[in-house]
């Protein structure tokens, strides 16, 4: 087995919980849709919502914020309406602790976020851990890519001048930070912070965290 190089995290789910995204997506959007067309915000959130479904989390729409105020027709600057949200930015409780553990070691660190630039960049900056970081990547904005295929992740060890085992992600989506990176030989764990039942290569905390 290669020795690690690159240990690479998710960002929402993983070390920011999803109080910010769900203000934004969950909440402030459909408020700004209720005002707009004149109905309660009961009926907001399920035409909302609904159109959210139609597009689904494997799609670029999914995470363009322009695009869901252009398709529902609100006069809103994205940026004013994450700056009205980013409050809600929290790390979790074991992030600090484990960047700070894990800084010591040679290895680098990076972020590989399905989420765009301008979700990801003001999130980095409000919780202050941008120092810990070698490289910040946002599969959407910076790649046109979803973390749904190998692709996304094939194309940052070429970055990083690694091959896939000597690279280490962790993430909390089975899917995009599970099964696709191990499907090319990354070296992956499952974040569950739920602690549904349990997975092989299974963890709740970042403090469980072992690198090898």
């Amino acid at each position: 087995m290669k020795e690690t190089k690159v240990i690479s995290f998710d960002l929402d789910g993983t070390l920011t919980n999803s109080s910010f995204a769900e203000s934004v997506w969950l909440e402030e959007i459909p408020k700004a849709y209720a005002i707009k067309n004149k109905i309660s915000i009961e009926n907001a959130k399920k035409n909302v919502f609904t159109s959210y479904n139609e597009i689904g989390n494997e799609k670029l729409e999914w995470y363009n914020i322009s695009y869901w105020l252009i398709r529902f027709q609100l006069k809103i600057q994205p940026q004013i309406l994450l700056n009205s949200c980013k409050h809600k930015i929290k790390l979790f409780d074991d992030v600090k602790i484990t960047l700070n553990k894990l800084s010591k070691s040679k290895k680098k660190l990076i972020i590989i976020s399905n989420a765009r630039r301008e979700f990801v960049d003001l999130e980095i900056t409000q919780t202050g851990i941008t120092k810990f970081f070698d490289n910040i990547f946002s599969a959407t904005s910076d790649f046109n890519l979803i973390k749904n295929s190998s692709e996304i992740y094939l194309k940052i060890c070429q970055i990083c001048e690694i091959t896939p085992p000597e690279m280490f992600h962790i993430g909390d989506h089975y899917k995009f930070d599970f099964q696709i990176p191990s499907q090319i030989g990354i070296k992956t764990i499952f974040l569950d912070r739920k602690g549904t039942p349990k997975r092989k290569k299974t963890i709740q905390s970042l403090i469980d965290l072992k690198i090898k």
